[in-house]
């Protein structure tokens, strides 16, 4: 999944930036959800998340 990768990796590198205190996925969440359904999307950002 080249998308939810590339997502991945600027999340980590924008997390390392201290002026950042948020992210707003809410229109990938959805989008990404019409190919692979919501429940697995939100799983996989549980796992970003606690990682």
């Amino acid at each position: 999944m080249l998308v939810m990768d590339l997502i991945i990796k600027q999340q980590k590198i924008l997390s390392k930036i201290k002026e950042i205190e948020e992210f707003n996925i809410g229109h990938f969440i959805i989008g990404e959800s019409i190919f692979i359904g919501l429940s697995s999307v939100i799983k996989k950002f549980k796992k970003i998340i606690k990682n």
